[in-house]
């Protein structure tokens, strides 16, 4: 093969976009969740808490509303695993989150996502999040 088309494969394969990609990876609305904490257990879910999550190309982020009102915002890199969403905090308004490192166990079941944080072996948060194109599909008119 001659330079002119190792260049012309090498550009192309520079702008061709993986075909693999992981099922998780899309945007999220957030459906319902427990916490346990030293200050109590508690509940949320949509409409009250309403939080959108894209999880794209090596990086996620997330923008949380409470009653209508900006609650909080966080973002970073992640990593999958077969069993774990590992979310690494690298910017948000919430100090106690900045550089943590958070291993979800999770479950995909169709277009819901059930994702469990364990930290020191309890369980510490459960959250159910809903891919927003199915979203979006369900509420289309046909």
């Amino acid at each position: 093969m001659g330079f002119a088309n190792k260049l012309v494969v090498a550009g192309m394969l520079l702008c061709v976009q993986p075909a693999w990609s992981h099922p998780l990876e899309g945007s999220w609305q957030f459906v319902s969740g427990e916490y346990f904490t030293p200050q109590g257990d508690f509940k949320a879910q949509a409409p009250q808490i309403s939080s959108t999550k894209v999880i794209s190309a090596g990086h996620f982020n997330y923008v949380t509303r409470k009653n209508g009102a900006f609650h909080y915002a966080a973002g970073g890199r992640y990593e999958i695993t077969d069993t774990q969403f590992i979310e690494y905090i690298d910017y948000g308004n919430i100090p106690s989150l900045l550089d943590k490192r958070l291993a979800f166990d999770f479950e995909l079941i169709g277009d819901v996502w059930h994702h469990r944080l364990f930290e020191q072996g309890k369980l510490v948060e459960y959250e159910i999040w809903r891919r927003s194109d199915a979203i979006s599909q369900k509420k289309a008119p046909k």
